[in-house]
């Protein structure tokens, strides 16, 4: 076995980083942790570590508590190092002797067993995978005896969620995180495929449903959400939205999963259950049916959470609610490996009626739970916002039905992040610049009707601002509706007001970020604006008059002064849009 070597396969940057991190680390430290979410490599960081740090006649051991994290890791070892003699203690497996060993920790937490691998040789290196476990008696024993053995071992937990729901911190094990990466930094640097998500929502109540060890507990969880309508509304969402993906579902029980497989069959959809008492050759059968196309859905319960590869699923359904935010990275997780023609990945998140806060894809990407709230009236609409992905679903919110349950869908707001007081009325966003900056307003692309409207009209010479100093919006009109795909980026200011054309962009977030760098370059007041103590007070009477002739659809009622405000100068600057481009800002953007 060759030994303090540089790795065999190339690395990464930020995976050199992480392992230049780790031994800086060692140096002051024995437990440390390394935290990437799923796709970024924690293995082939692990692997090229040992590589580097093992000398001749030192010992590795590799510690997992599955099936899959023992056999993958050694695959990799096998195929990534050259030369490397390494074996597996597992149930009947015993290669105790080899210098570089993988184990199950139900093995090692047997004493003979850890007296039968320590008879070889103390252990230098110890990887454990899926390291938020640590904290465990079982670890904590062959650490324990690891550590008796060796006091100089040096230690190296990899996960992907360095939290626990019971309350135990893993400060109780690791003395620091060495090296930390989240799954929005590995899409945003491309290492990761693109999360699009949808929140659909159900008619199903969770109020009644206990929390206990910082969840919902699972008996009573099952009994809420394990019925017939909700899990046909699953199977729809899945026919409309992600037909064709590779697809796993996640329930909240065994009975769940299979009533799941059960729905999808029924529809049509090639579907299969797989449960920690799903017998290993079956469980290898039906995942190797999934990467090769044979089946669409697994359904499972608490078995692909963790060590399960399978980079061709490009869609996650989140059957299962949760207010683990570690449970639900690892759920997201099994979809966010790259693959060829893999756009990106498709997270399907079935919303329940409760008080609690269920933890969903816009929380993993950076939203704020508490910007909810200020979001709900929108989403019971089934108002479509726009995502991070590059799809805006366009549908009404009511073609779909089952049994009395509605579907309703809301692409993930990027407006959320800003620190500016952005207001989403329908399908367009609009920023008030006080007195002297006006408004700036972002409309969606336009619908079809809506082009051809604008296309027969300006065939016909009759445009919406026929004044020649109006030339450049009749310029701007007609290629809007040359590029019907466009976002669109306009300014209402002046008196009397002009709508001023800015910039068009196949993209929300680049005509995001335009304004609000053109907000913050005039001194725009709303920063931070959207928390001031104000805006949660009641409207005053002159924003009550004004609000009910402007907006008479029934918005006026319950909205605080701040939102009243939001939709005053929103309907205000559409108004005048209306009048300069007519169908660019119609009654339903």
């Amino acid at each position: 076995m060759t030994s303090n070597s540089p790795p065999t396969f190339q690395l990464r940057p930020y995976q050199v980083e992480a392992i230049a991190a780790i031994q800086a680390d060692w140096r002051a430290h024995s437990d440390v942790l390394l935290a990437l979410p799923t796709g970024l490599g924690k293995t082939e960081v692990f692997i090229a570590l040992l590589q580097q740090v093992v000398q001749p006649g030192q010992r590795a051991l590799i510690l997992a508590h599955r099936d899959e994290l023992i056999q993958q890791p050694h695959e990799r070892l096998l195929r990534r190092w050259p030369g490397v003699q390494a074996g597996i203690v597992k149930a009947d497996q015993n290669e105790a002797a080899a210098p570089v060993v993988v184990a199950s920790v139900q093995t090692l937490s047997r004493a003979r067993r850890r007296q039968a691998l320590l008879r070889h040789g103390p252990i230098d290196y110890l990887i454990i995978d899926e390291a938020h476990h640590a904290v465990a008696d079982s670890y904590r024993r062959v650490l324990g005896d690891l550590r008796q053995a060796n006091p100089r071992l040096r230690h190296l937990g990899v996960t992907a969620t360095p939290m626990r729901l019971d309350g135990v911190g893993l400060d109780a094990v690791y003395q620091s995180i060495a090296y930390q990466r989240n799954i929005r930094w590995g899409v945003d640097a491309g290492y990761l495929a693109p999360l699009v998500g949808l929140s659909i929502r159900t008619q199903i109540n969770l109020d009644g449903v206990n929390v206990r060890g910082g969840d919902y507990a699972e008996g009573e969880l099952t009994a809420a959400v394990n019925v017939l309508n909700r899990n046909e509304l699953i199977v729809h969402a899945y026919q409309r939205f992600a037909a064709g993906r590779s697809a796993l579902a996640f329930g909240t029980s065994v009975d769940h999963a299979q009533d799941l497989a059960t729905a999808f069959r029924a529809a049509g959809v090639s579907a299969a259950m797989v449960c920690g008492a799903t017998p290993l050759e079956e469980r290898r059968a039906t995942l190797g049916a999934l990467r090769d196309g044979g089946i669409s859905v697994v359904c499972n319960y608490q078995v692909l959470t963790e060590g399960f590869d399978a980079p061709m699923v490009s869609c996650i359904l989140m059957a299962r609610p949760t207010l683990s935010q570690g449970l639900y990275i690892q759920m997201v997780g099994r979809g966010t490996r790259l693959y060829p023609g893999k756009r990106d990945c498709q997270v399907l998140d079935f919303v329940d009626s409760q008080h609690q806060m269920v933890i969903t894809l816009e929380d993993l990407l950076g939203k704020p739970l508490a910007q909810r709230d200020a979001e709900e009236s929108a989403r019971e609409q089934g108002i479509i916002l726009p995502g991070y992905g590059d799809e805006v679903v366009d549908y009404d919110p009511y073609d779909i039905q089952v049994e009395g349950i509605g579907l309703y869908t809301a692409t993930l707001d990027l407006l959320a992040d800003s620190r500016l007081s952005w207001f989403m009325l329908g399908r367009a966003a609009s920023l008030a610049l006080g007195d002297a900056g006006g408004t700036l307003f972002i409309l969606p692309p336009l619908r079809e009707r809506d082009r051809a409207l604008i296309l027969e009209r300006l065939a016909r010479g009759q445009t919406y601002a026929q004044e020649g100093r109006y030339a450049r919006q009749v310029e701007f009109l007609a290629q809007c509706a040359a590029r019907p795909a466009d976002y669109v980026l306009l300014r209402c200011a002046g008196k009397p007001v002009v709508v001023e054309p800015l910039a068009r962009s196949a993209s929300f977030e680049e005509l995001l970020g335009q304004a609000e760098a053109l907000a913050q370059r005039e001194g725009a007041a709303p920063i931070r604006e959207r928390y001031r103590d104000w805006r949660g007070q009641e409207p005053t009477p002159a924003q009550a008059r004004l609000l009910h002739s402007l907006d008479p659809g029934g918005r006026a009622s319950g909205v605080t002064r701040g939102q009243a405000s939001q939709i005053i100068t929103h309907r205000l600057a559409q108004q005048t849009i209306r009048r300069a481009f007519g169908p660019l800002a119609a009654e339903e953007a």
